[in-house]
């Protein structure tokens, strides 16, 4: 398990504290709807052999741990190899740190989907669940299908692929987004199959993931660990903080 900083954990706590302290209800038992009160639940719905692997009372995680966003207003975090956005706001009588120590889960219960909260079980979240990735493909179905077998043997540097002929970014640009200093996590950007290769958008570029990731990866590094993008003497690659010394060839593209 990745051990963070304390430069990068006071980082995280004050992002997901501005997130989550903006949906924190007033007088939540009059604010709180109910999908029947929202007139049904008519979102993606997980199939049952994902729903049995990590959803319901016996999979509970802590949220402090995924990376959250605001989409259309709305908390939205990634888990399971979904996205789920928090329609409701979160009851004021919670402790004000019940993101990041509290255990929850999410669960189907009859009308929808809700967040539990084990501390305070009489309570339910209303939530949604998308499929993020574009054209219809699952983000962790995406990468899971790029996982390699033997990454020794299948991973080629851009040297052994005959060099790098691909856009170089400008040097001004590459300051601002590129680099060791420029840390972020995968799982807050689309992402898409484009020749074969998994490919998403950052900094303003396309950047295409030629080659496999290692097999002893963990298997949510993408959703939960700190990477960035380098120029390394023959070419761009994708580097993981957790893997120090392994680093994935991408090629960079403006469309």
């Amino acid at each position: 398990m990745k051990v963070q900083t304390p430069q990068e954990q006071h980082r995280q706590q004050i992002e997901q504290r501005g997130v989550w302290q903006e949906r924190r209800a007033h007088d939540w038992r009059s604010e709180h709807r109910d999908w029947q009160q929202r007139g049904g639940y008519n979102g993606y719905r997980i199939p049952q052999d994902r729903y049995a692997g990590h959803f319901g009372p016996s999979h509970a995680f802590r949220l402090y741990s995924h990376p959250v966003t605001v989409v259309s207003g709305h908390p939205r975090f990634q888990y399971g190899g979904f996205y789920f956005n928090v329609v409701d706001p979160w009851p004021e009588y919670w402790s004000s740190d019940w993101y990041q120590n509290d255990d929850v889960y999410v669960d189907y219960s009859g009308d929808g989907y809700y967040l539990h909260n084990r501390r305070y079980p009489n309570d339910r979240i209303a939530i949604s669940v998308d499929v993020d990735g574009g054209g219809g493909v699952e983000f962790a179905g995406v990468w899971n299908e790029h996982r390699a077998h033997d990454w020794r043997s299948e991973h080629r540097d851009w040297r052994e692929r005959g060099g790098y002929a691909g856009y170089r970014i400008p040097e001004f640009r590459y300051r601002e987004h590129f680099g060791p200093d420029h840390a972020f996590r995968l799982s807050r950007y689309r992402v898409a199959m484009a020749g074969g290769y998994p490919r998403f958008r950052y900094g303003g570029y396309w950047v295409s993931v030629v080659d496999p990731w290692p097999e002893y990866w963990a298997n949510d590094w993408y959703d939960n660990d700190d990477v960035y993008l380098d120029y390394s003497d023959d070419g761009y690659y994708l580097y993981n903080r957790q893997y120090p010394e392994d680093r994935i060839a991408v090629t960079v593209s403006v469309n």
